[in-house]
């Protein structure tokens, strides 16, 4: 029975050695695939986005507020769509290309100064950029920067709502004194 049992082992350890020197020989033979990253992409995104507004008295000839200015902090969600093309040399790790977004956006805020019923609104209903990007890929992995412009469409009011707290029905016409609802470029 000790002779099975050695000439089982025997056995067991040159399967074992073949199944390894095999699988050794094809790891060696092995060579990765290059990572080609050219080419068009499209893609979603999400996110929440907060900033800070401010109105000066003196662009709007505010005399509402206490002060040269009254700000705050307009903050919300964001989501859209996103393309783009990028371009990867042969024999390279750099990848550059040109890409672009459209957002709906839903970032808003309205303050009060004080008890008054003098306060200010800001809204950001839309977003769009449009941008260069360059970076470094290794196999799986991209890292880029990017830089560019954007477009963000901006509803500002200030002055008298004729309200003392909020919600607020709306803004009084003949008191709101600053309204703008323009795309703007940064």
């Amino acid at each position: 029975m000790r002779r099975n049992y050695r000439s089982s082992v025997s056995f067991l350890a040159i399967a074992v050695g073949i199944l390894f020197s095999q699988a050794a020989q094809a790891a060696d033979s092995y060579t990765p695939e290059v990572q080609d990253w050219s080419g068009w992409y499209v893609g979603s995104l999400a996110g929440y986005a907060f900033g800070d507004s401010k109105i000066y008295n003196d662009d709007a000839g505010l005399q509402e507020f206490n002060g040269d200015s009254f700000s705050h902090r307009p903050n919300g969600v964001l989501g859209g769509l996103v393309a783009g093309y990028s371009v990867n040399p042969a024999d390279s790790n750099i990848v550059f290309g040109i890409e672009s977004d459209v957002s709906l956006v839903n970032i808003n805020e309205r303050d009060f100064e004080g008890t008054s019923d003098d306060g200010i609104e800001t809204i950001i209903s839309g977003l769009s950029t449009l941008r260069g990007r360059i970076g470094f890929a290794s196999d799986q992995l991209h890292f880029y920067g990017t830089g560019g412009v954007a477009l963000a469409h901006i509803t500002q009011f200030a002055g008298d709502t004729d309200c003392t707290n909020d919600p607020c029905s709306g803004w009084d016409n003949d008191d709101a004194l600053f309204n703008t609802g323009k795309w703007k470029m940064g």
